[in-house]
């Protein structure tokens, strides 16, 4: 597995890709900060099984990546 995120002022966005012999799966998520607390969420973006088709959420999913990479994002092999 390995992570693209980025943070700022406490807040994050990242997606996750996560592959083994059988699939590959590519999760969205991260952090809002508020007055009130803070909030999390993950979502499962794309999903390609070995003996199925392919599930696909976002279709604009590689300009996003770009855009997080662009801003600063960082590439890690930990999970989030």
């Amino acid at each position: 597995m390995f992570t693209i995120s980025y943070r700022n002022n406490g807040e994050s966005n990242y997606y996750s890709f996560d592959l083994n012999e059988d699939s590959l799966s590519i999760y969205s998520g991260g952090v809002v900060q508020s007055d009130c607390g803070s909030d999390t969420y993950s979502n499962e973006v794309f999903r390609l099984d070995a003996y199925s088709h392919a599930d696909i959420d976002h279709y604009n999913l590689s300009d996003e990546i770009i855009e997080l990479i662009n801003m600063g994002a960082e590439i890690s092999d930990d999970d989030i």
